[in-house]
């Protein structure tokens, strides 16, 4: 360890007060606290946030690291991270002698104990929070009648706008000025029988009357801690803005909670809890889980998607490796905030597997790696989803050594994890039948050739038709993905199809498609980059207007290869061309 100041200054990768994610090169400060982060002890000097990447001095402080789970990190004193300006606007507006000790709790407890991982829960910030700095500024009392529901509308539109930056910062204020102004109080954990932020502790006279913990966390850290007799059965509601720890109370049996201002933070006397941290406040149980993992090593956060509430899903992914996944529903019908949560996006593809309302999922399966006897997970697994109509669509590399596994009954859920800075791991279907047994499952699928460069494929029938919206790059002309409707209501995409994000057009009841491939149509893409412009005809006897462009019947199996920039397409079996007017 560096003999100089602090050592290795362990930097958060969301800023502590407005709780967005801290980029590259933003000015910031840092605030380290006391040996058990109950208390403030310094802050540093202002400077720029790092990269991922090689520790970097900080004169008279000591190095800032941005590794997850350094161990070099947590032999020093634990630091916030903090946007320059969100600090200044801080100090400004709540002054009070011990403003830096109460930033400190405030910050520091939003994550649960010390190396819990990065939880990235959104602020809600209240109306009134908003409505006044917003009426103020433009000069209008009409916003402060505004309700709930038009808010979130205007902010969802406007989510990058530093207006919200604003308002988060001056809600947390208003929050911190909220807290009670209460002394370091320690509590054995496994003692507590419930708790709510603001409250006292009520203790339990028999732990083992109710042995099943479950602990609410929101942006500002714990929430609230009650016991249960028994797990409760799973149930598909999950959160955006809460999740949810649930575990047998021997998993505590170490912990101390520290409570101060009416905040509580977990005190474990070692690394790696392994505690299950879930968006859901009534989870699955893993074993129930077909593909779960052997053992729990530290902190897991894991997400469930309701596929029944689901209009899609688009993987994101590089080198075969699944980096997020976005659910599209109603609410959320883009994936662009999803991808722009990625902390490195330069040449990941978008994998968009449609759920049509005539179709259902009729099984998920997964290649597994098999090793003496036993079946375990990859870093880059090969999924499939099987529709009743659709049929098998793949996620991932497939290999032809090895054949699927997947649950006998319909899945109702899947369950994925996924660290900081890494991929995700774990991805498991959860049925809500008994019946949740595994079995090896042949796939059918038809011969897609060899592949150009290290691309992914994709591919789908053209045969009956009737609805074709094609996405395209920038340049109008380079066409991204496809997503055909059949006439019997299902779905198929492929290529990359970035719903709400890139240009699209449709075409009704097409009878030809038409494409011509290039090196490349734009000065946007790299130099030889494979694109292919795609455009569709409903008319057998029609013209294009100039030379370069094929003309095939709708009919056969259209592969699509494409990668994060290029794209390319054959049809097979080979089709007689069409000669345009």
């Amino acid at each position: 360890m560096p003999s100089e100041g602090f050592g290795y200054i362990g930097l958060k990768p969301q800023c502590g007060i407005c709780g967005y994610d801290m980029m590259s090169d933003v000015p910031f400060v840092a605030i380290l606290g006391n040996g058990d982060s109950t208390g403030f002890r310094v802050r540093t000097v202002s400077s720029k946030f790092i990269s991922y990447g090689h520790p970097q001095k900080l004169p008279g402080f000591g190095w800032l690291c941005r590794y997850p789970r350094c161990y070099n990190c947590m032999d020093s004193p634990e630091a916030c991270t903090l946007h320059l300006d969100c600090f200044k606007l801080f100090m400004r507006e709540y002054q009070s002698t011990q403003s830096l000790d109460r930033l400190w709790v405030a910050t520091a407890w939003r994550y649960p104990w010390r190396d819990a991982p990065p939880l990235r829960l959104p602020m809600t910030p209240t109306i009134e929070s908003a409505a006044g700095p917003a009426a103020d500024m433009l000069n209008s009392d009409r916003l402060k009648s505004f309700p709930r529901e038009l808010w979130d509308m205007i902010r969802k539109y406007s989510e990058s706008n530093l207006f919200w930056r604003y308002i988060c910062i001056l809600d947390f204020v208003a929050q911190v000025s909220r807290m009670p102004c209460e002394a370091l109080t320690s509590v054995t954990f496994s003692l507590i029988d419930s708790w709510e932020r603001g409250g006292q502790p009520i203790l339990t006279a028999d732990p083992k009357a109710k042995p099943v913990v479950r602990v609410t966390i929101d942006s500002f850290g714990i929430n609230k801690v009650e016991r249960l007799s028994s797990y409760p059965p799973y149930c598909e509601v999950r959160f955006d803005h809460l999740v949810f720890i649930i575990e047998n109370e021997s998993l505590f049996k170490d912990a101390t909670a520290q409570i101060k201002n009416g905040l509580l933070r977990l005190l474990f006397p070692e690394l790696g809890n392994g505690l299950s941290i879930w968006d859901t406040p009534t989870p699955p149980r893993l074993e129930d889980c077909p593909i779960a993992p052997p053992r729990i090593a530290g902190s897991m956060c894991f997400s469930t998607i309701c596929l029944k509430r689901t209009t899609g899903l688009t993987f994101f992914v590089y080198d075969d490796k699944i980096h997020a996944i976005h659910a599209h529903t109603p609410t959320l019908p883009c994936a662009e905030p999803t991808y722009n949560s990625l902390w490195d996006k330069q040449d990941v593809s978008w994998i968009y597997i449609p759920f049509s309302a005539n179709d259902k999922i009729v099984a998920f399966g997964i290649q597994l790696e098999k090793q003496d006897g036993e079946y375990f997970t990859t870093d880059r697994p090969c999924f499939l989803f099987r529709t009743e109509l659709a049929g098998d669509i793949l996620v991932g590399r497939y290999k032809s050594n090895q054949d699927f596994l997947y649950t006998k009954a319909p899945p109702s859920t899947l369950l994925y994890h996924k660290a900081e800075l890494g991929t995700i791991s774990i991805i498991s279907p959860y049925s809500n039948k008994d019946d949740t047994s595994s079995q090896s499952i042949p796939y059918q699928h038809p011969p897609a050739g060899p592949l150009p460069r290290n691309m992914c494929v994709s591919w789908a029938t053209l045969d009956n038709v009737s609805y074709v919206q094609a996405f395209y790059q920038d340049d109008g002309y380079s066409c991204r993905g496809l997503l055909f409707t059949y006439d019997n209501g299902s779905q198929r995409a492929v290529g990359q199809c970035r719903l709400q994000v890139d240009n699209c057009r449709s075409y009704t009841n097409p009878l030809v498609l038409l494409y011509s491939p290039r090196a490349s149509f734009s000065s946007t893409l790299p130099e030889k980059a494979l694109a292919v412009k795609i455009k569709f005809s409903s008319e057998f006897e029609h013209s294009h207007g100039r030379d370069g462009w094929d003309c095939l019947p709708m009919t056969g199996t259209l592969f699509f290869s494409f990668s994060n920039y290029e794209a390319y397409i054959n049809v097979k079996p080979p089709q007689a061309r069409i000669t345009s007017a």
